[in-house]
């Protein structure tokens, strides 16, 4: 089940709800023991067709690539309300930001590591709490215009929700506070990801319904990370923030970073059951970038619901992203650059049969402004310059169970 919840939010570009499967309803311990499974498995595999051109570029070769995704797991209830979760993918150990192989390597072996492990507690006599910690997948709604879609996070959560069904329009409400790791030193301060989020959904009638998410975050001593792409250990994107130099020959960011993000996603039900309709307006503001270059906004429009055989559903999303707004190494690798970016993403799914998909998705991005320090520039290409848009089309053939 959580794999299909992740391979929802992938096609959707939003997390949804908490970003995890859900707990199943609380029963006693006797029921549980007798119709729930101790462990349920969960496994996935993807192949890919990746086309990448960059029109109007001298010295950018066009490529044609083979990848391939494979996850396995197990999620155990190990007792009332306690779950635990372990599984592995593929992915380059050096690249964070993805969890795909590609083929050739000259037919080596291909990396396996986990990519997940925690725990998450929901007390069956007050199932409105949620517990979880260890490296999860987003348990917060985001979208990619913020955080990679590949990464797992790592550390804990803490959300409270309430189900409202008596309160008039208002459906539900939860709060949730977040605490993630990303580079633990052991003699300094670490980079944390600090803060939390609140969702309120609100449904008019019987067509629409209406989910505004509000979203904090602090960002503790983000260089470390920075050191990570400049030494060669983090090969997942570009820097594309503005650095400083230091006394020591070093770099650092010229900005920090605190994150104030709003979503406002409104859904459609239409008269076909299979094709309800969102669309999804979000803002984001790093509110301590030193210049100017601190916002982003997206657009996206989703429909379809790719649950049963033969739906299929369609996306276009449009992501405006200035240089400082995000912490670029935290940033989107398909698209033409993690920050500083104009990024167009359609695609395309086919629920074929009950465990196999299909996927067609294309990237059409550009650079903002080529002529900041930092901003990804086609060879031979003077600062100032109209980037030329890089496409990306990706097809890919996906088994899930």
């Amino acid at each position: 089940m959580a794999a299909r919840v992740e391979a929802a939010a992938r096609v959707a570009g939003v997390a949804p709800g908490a970003g995890l499967a859900s707990a199943p309803p609380a029963q006693p311990a006797s029921a549980a023991s007798a119709e729930w499974p101790r462990f349920d498995f969960y496994g996935e595999t993807l192949v890919r067709l990746a086309t990448l051109h960059q029109g109007s570029c001298g010295g950018c070769p066009d490529r044609t690539i083979g990848r391939f995704w494979v996850r396995f797991g197990a999620d155990g209830r190990l007792a009332p309300g306690l779950r635990a979760v372990f599984g592995v993918s593929t992915g380059e150990r050096n690249d964070p930001n993805s969890v795909y192989q590609t083929f050739g390597g000259s037919l080596g072996r291909k990396a396996t590591t986990f990519d997940r492990a925690y725990l998450v507690y929901a007390p069956t006599r007050a199932p409105w709490v949620e517990l979880s910690a260890g490296k999860f997948p987003y348990p917060w709604v985001r979208s990619s215009m913020t955080f990679d879609v590949d990464f797992f996070p790592e550390g804990a959560s803490e959300r409270v929700s309430v189900n409202l069904s008596r309160a008039g329009v208002l459906r539900q409400l939860s709060a949730q506070a977040l605490q993630v790791v990303v580079n633990e030193q052991a003699a300094g301060a670490d980079m944390l990801l600090l803060g939390g989020q609140s969702t309120a959904t609100v449904r008019f009638g019987p067509r629409l319904t209406t989910r505004a998410v509000g979203t904090f975050f602090n960002v503790t001593q983000p260089d470390l990370i920075l050191r990570t792409q400049l030494d060669g250990t983090n090969v997942g994107v570009r820097n594309t923030n503005a650095l400083l130099g230091t006394a020591g020959g070093g770099s650092r960011y010229l900005s920090a970073f605190r994150y104030v993000n709003v979503i406002a996603e409104n859904t459609v039900s239409t008269p076909w059951v299979s094709m309800p309709v969102t669309a999804t307006i979000e803002l984001h503001r790093n509110v301590k970038a030193a210049t100017d270059r601190d916002t982003a906004v997206s657009l996206r429009i989703d429909g379809g619901r790719l649950q049963r055989p033969r739906d299929w559903g369609f996306g276009w999303h449009v992501f405006h992203v200035e240089q400082d707004a995000i912490v670029s190494a935290l940033g989107e690798s398909d698209w033409r650059a993690p920050s500083n970016v104009l990024q167009h993403r359609f695609a395309f799914s086919f629920v074929a049969q009950a465990h196999l998909r299909t996927h067609v998705t294309w990237y059409r991005g550009r650079t903002l402004d080529t002529a900041l320090p930092g901003a990804l520039r086609v060879p031979s290409a003077d600062p100032g310059s109209r980037d030329p848009w890089a496409n990306r089309l990706y097809v890919d053939v996906q088994y899930l169970f």
